[in-house]
């Protein structure tokens, strides 16, 4: 059987075209000049629009930490750990940028001298193999596979996870992409590698954190699928500016007849200069700078901000965050989340993937690892939503709760104080209580007493 098939193939040209946008490298996939005159003739401009909108997901979904915590102390441990070991909090914003761009992203887990070692695969090198009959299941196997090249000859190395097994494989190419040569020894790549190994565990070791899909999709789907037009269009408009401004920085000038000689020629060789008649009786001519005064400029530039304006609507990124003719000053983050309410909607469905993902890398590694038995109820995780935390309005609906008698001042400060302990949370509410009783005293002191 082919491998891979040409429509996995197809897939990973998309994924590679997806992170050209990501990277700003229209030119290699967008087709905004029309012509070959009109690509001769034009600047390219690129605002990497592409780029930002992953950026700013990933920043509301991970710039804030999630808080990951178990029920049990010595599980929390193994967390901090696997946490610390893996520099997740790192690799989850990565792979966020991964998710935006190509429609998903993908973890492999290891086992290294007894501890669990997670690292992100470049989506275009997975392929996960579903059953025909439940595609929107678990794939029952995940092919991961590239092509090295070696002393000059292109390969392709396949390796192949399922349940309890990892198997390797190495296959000559005739090029680049080329035609399957056959099955060649695996020490050409690597003298370590068996042809098999046994995992021992009842799982893949391979983590998908899909993007938004729908029931008739097998993946996730990218950012980018429904703004490349736009993409084209704004890098078309953007490219008609620079071309005209170009032109307007290297005006020509208008001089009197005779100024120059019988070849068209000046003193000054480098000058841009021509010959105009004068209507006045001396024949006198003003030197003066030609320029285009074109009203179709500043269209474009009007055309630029609407495009801009759908991008922002279609990709549901408020235009707060790319700040686009945002005037005013800072805003209560009440009133921000309000205005960014569709894009934390799409947030948080960008995000409920990482909560089942999450758990299960963090299970399989703790009971790889300690050959335990800890389940996902054993552990919560809460994700922030990446604004900034406005302290007076948080301190205002603590106080109306204690004041309408639904919460205690030991559970307001912890509210406002999480990282605080138990212990710490005790003297902090001592502390206010006795500051209270010397106030209490004090306004006492001025009340004159009364026998009666």
């Amino acid at each position: 059987m082919q491998f891979p098939t040409d429509a996995e193939k197809g897939r990973s040209r998309l994924i590679e075209d997806y992170y050209s946008l990501y990277c700003g490298q229209f030119g290699t996939v967008l087709r905004y000049f029309r012509s070959e005159r009109e690509r001769k003739n034009q600047l390219e401009v690129v605002q990497n629009v592409a780029g930002m909108i992953s950026r700013i997901f990933a920043d509301l979904m991970f710039t804030e930490e999630p808080k990951i915590k178990a029920t049990d102390a010595s599980v929390q441990e193994s967390i901090d750990d696997f946490i610390f070991r893996n520099d997740l909090y790192n690799k989850l914003h990565e792979s966020a940028l991964t998710q935006s761009y190509a429609g998903k992203a993908y973890f492999e887990m290891y086992l290294i001298d007894g501890k669990t070692v997670i690292q992100e695969i470049n989506p275009a090198n997975v392929y996960p193999q579903f059953n025909h009959m439940f595609a929107q299941g678990e794939p029952s196997s995940i092919v991961i596979s590239w092509e090295p090249k070696i002393d000059g000859q292109y390969y392709r190395f396949i390796k192949t996870h399922r349940v309890g097994m990892i198997t390797y494989e190495l296959r000559k190419l005739s090029s680049q992409g080329g035609r399957d040569e056959g099955a060649v020894p695996l020490a050409i790549l690597d003298p370590s590698l068996p042809d098999f190994e046994e995992t021992g565990r009842s799982f893949i070791p391979v983590y998908t954190v899909n993007n938004l899909k729908t029931a008739r999709d097998a993946e996730g789907t990218s950012d980018y699928r429904d703004l490349l037009s736009l993409f084209e269009e704004l890098t078309r408009v953007q490219s008609q500016i620079a071309t005209q401004l170009k032109k307007h920085a290297s005006a020509k000038m208008a001089v009197p007849l005779g100024v120059l000689d019988e070849h068209g020629r000046m003193r000054n060789e480098e000058a841009e200069v021509f010959e105009v008649a004068s209507d006045r009786e001396d024949g006198f001519v003003i030197p003066q700078y030609i320029t285009n005064s074109n009203p179709l400029i500043d269209a474009a530039f009007q055309s630029q901000e609407k495009i801009l304006e759908a991008i922002a609507r279609v990709s549901e990124v408020s235009t707060i965050l790319i700040d686009w003719n945002v005037s005013g000053g800072a805003e209560r983050v009440g009133a921000l989340r309000l205005r960014l309410l569709r894009t934390e909607s799409k947030v948080k469905r960008k995000i409920r993937p990482y909560a089942r993902t999450i758990k299960d890398m963090i299970v399989d590694a703790i009971n790889w690892e300690r050959s335990g038995n800890i389940t996902h109820r054993d552990i919560t995780i809460e994700f922030g939503d990446g604004l900034p935390t406005d302290i007076l309005e948080a301190t205002q609906v603590e106080v109306m709760r204690m004041n309408a008698g639904l919460q205690t001042l030991p559970h307001a400060i912890r509210n406002l104080d999480p990282d605080l302990g138990s212990d710490q949370i005790e003297e902090k509410v001592a502390e206010i209580e006795k500051e209270k009783e010397k106030n209490l005293a004090s306004s006492m002191n001025g009340i004159p007493s009364f026998s009666l």
